[in-house]
């Protein structure tokens, strides 16, 4: 039966934009978040985008469907239980429970490769000659192994959401509006303070 308020199914870029910012759980979602979140929506075959501002849905072949919003949340919900809709689970469900970034699998399909260590080049000049600030030295190697959990995670996160439709500083967005939810949550890794120490 429809409802006599149903809205009629959007067609168009910023008729989904003013869709899904309609939900509660968007209530408090930047507009580009969610402009990320319908890209990578696209990545993942539940939209189809035509230019100049076209937007359908691929579950529908009409635009003329009654029951629609039910139809197209089941949906959304059944996609964020599959692996690769984690960020469909972070955004669209509960948002009191955060998706931890530094738990997520890596991708399977991912085939980049980190670079070999033994092939890097090694910087010019003495290796013996001590550094002329021992303490600045270990203060960057100290915040360097602080930092590449983070590097990692952001990577790993990366390798499952760049796609044709969402771009690299797309999937960082998304990235930095989940990590900041962690932390309003409680759930961010404390840092260390590096303190500085003097070497005689």
């Amino acid at each position: 039966m429809n409802l006599p308020d149903q809205e009629s199914l959007p067609t168009t870029f910023n008729s989904w934009m003013n869709w899904f910012q309609k939900r509660d759980s968007f209530i408090s979602v930047p507009e580009d978040i969610v402009a990320s979140l319908i890209h990578h929506l696209a990545d993942l075959n539940l939209f189809r985008l035509e230019p100049p501002d076209h937007c359908f849905c691929n579950l529908f072949e009409s635009d003329e469907v009654s029951g629609w919003e039910s139809e197209f949340s089941e949906a959304l919900q059944s996609l964020s239980h599959r692996q690769e809709g984690f960020v469909v689970d972070a955004i669209w469900n509960d948002p009191n429970h955060p998706l931890d970034l530094f738990s997520l699998p890596p991708n399977p399909n991912n085939r980049s490769k980190k670079p070999d260590e033994s092939s890097r080049t090694k910087p010019r000049g003495n290796p013996e000659k001590p550094s002329s600030n021992l303490s600045n030295l270990q203060i960057v190697k100290k915040v360097g192994r602080q930092l590449h959990p983070f590097l990692e995670a952001e990577e790993n996160f990366m390798s499952w959401v760049i796609g044709p439709n969402t771009p690299r500083n797309e999937a960082l967005t998304l990235f930095n509006h989940l990590l900041a939810r962690s932390r309003e949550k409680g759930q961010a890794r404390k840092w260390e303070q590096v303190s500085r120490r003097r070497h005689k």
